[in-house]
């Protein structure tokens, strides 16, 4: 198991592979970013996705349960001290204590951040839709949101793309990934990113 970290250029390096990746087999009419990290990620990726073919983007959030530890001014000021080879550790220990005890399943997905537009396009169906997310767990998150797309939105395809999958087999196998399989990323918006 390993750390990635991101800076801005190299995570903006990351977003263009990963774009360049999924337009080499897939062209998407509609973009998805689940909020926050999916949509640092997407809005990156467009620059790539965009080049001579105008795409819907919309963005959802999928809230897991008692997620707010990380939220504590407390927390940031402790991981603003840790040197990084201890970030890298803590994050090694919360991928295994992830994979023995998972988080729960149920994600509040909500399609409140879609414009009109992206509505009515994803309500005709036909659509090719890709899903972005900054990085795959458990898998839970993905499989929420692609339920909640195909029950709102049924008759679309549905492409999904990720900059790291942490877990041997999460509970959707992601379409398109840089990163897999025991290699955690630090992102230039992550509570342990150094400055």
């Amino acid at each position: 198991m390993k750390v990635v970290t991101l800076e801005t250029s190299l995570f903006k390096a990351i977003c263009h592979k990963l774009a360049m990746t999924v337009k080499e087999q897939y062209r998407p009419d509609v973009v998805i970013a689940i909020l926050s990290g999916g949509g640092y990620v997407a809005r990156e990726m467009l620059h790539t996705l965009n080049s001579g073919k105008s795409i819907a983007y919309g963005e959802v959030s999928a809230c897991r349960p008692g997620n707010d530890l990380k939220q504590k001014p407390a927390t940031n000021a402790i991981l603003a001290a840790m040197p990084r080879v201890l970030l890298d550790w803590a994050r090694m220990v919360e991928s295994w204590i992830l994979r023995l005890f998972p988080r729960a399943k149920h994600r509040n997905i909500s399609f409140d951040n879609l414009n009109d537009d992206t509505i009515s396009m994803l309500s005709r169906g036909n659509r090719r839709i890709l899903i972005v997310d900054d990085a795959i767990d458990s898998g839970a998150t993905m499989t929420g949101v692609i339920n909640a797309l195909n029950e709102q939105f049924p008759g679309n395809t549905i492409k999904t793309a990720a900059i790291t999958v942490t877990t041997p087999q999460p509970s959707h196998k992601v379409d398109f990934k840089i990163f897999k399989n025991l290699e955690l990323v630090r992102f230039p918006w992550s509570k342990d990113m150094k400055k």
